[in-house]
C-alpha cells in the first residue's frame, strides 16, 4: 500500500466514525512538531513521532493493517479525550469514559483492533487503577 492509499483508507475509517477531517491527515514527512508520520519504504511501513529533528517514537512494521491501527489509535484517542471533556463527570476518574469512547469507536471499525486495544487499556488499568477519589481530591483543594 501507498502512502496515497494508506490516506484514502484511514479517511474511510474516519467516515465511519464521523472523525473531524482535520484529524485524518497523514503526513509523510516530519512537521517538526510531534506529529506522527509515516514512511513507506518497499513492503516496510515506518510510523515516526518527531519534534524539532528529535525522534521520540518510531515503530516499524511490514503489516499495514498494525499501521493503520498505530494512525487511528492517535485520533480515536484524540476524538475520545473531546468527548470527554464534553461529558465531564467531575467526581470520577476521566480515564473511565475516555477509555470506553475508544472501545466503542474502535468496535465500529475493527472488532481485531477493539480487542488490541481492550488488552492495552486492561493493562494499564492493572499498573494504574481507576481511581475516582483522586478526582474528588483535587476538588476539594
Amino acid at each position: 500500500m501507498n502512502i496515497d492509499q494508506i490516506r484514502q483508507q484511514i479517511k474511510a475509517y474516519g467516515a465511519m466514525i464521523d472523525a473531524p477531517p482535520q484529524m485524518l491527515t497523514v503526513f509523510d514527512q516530519p512537521q517538526g512538531d510531534g506529529t506522527p508520520f509515516v514512511v513507506v519504504e518497499e513492503d516496510d511501513y515506518r510510523y515516526i513521532v518527531e519534534e524539532r529533528g528529535m525522534i521520540f517514537e518510531e515503530r516499524k512494521t511490514k503489516d499495514v493493517n498494525l499501521l493503520m491501527y498505530w494512525l487511528m489509535n492517535i485520533i480515536i484517542f484524540k476524538m475520545a479525550c473531546c468527548y470527554e471533556l464534553a461529558n465531564r463527570e467531575s467526581q470520577r476518574d476521566p480515564r473511565r469514559i475516555i477509555f470506553a469512547k475508544e472501545l466503542e469507536l474502535f468496535g465500529i471499525i475493527n472488532k481485531s483492533w477493539h480487542q488490541l486495544k481492550k488488552s492495552e487499556l486492561d493493562e494499564i488499568l492493572k499498573n494504574n487503577p481507576f481511581d475516582d477519589e483522586a478526582m474528588k481530591r483535587r476538588l476539594m483543594r
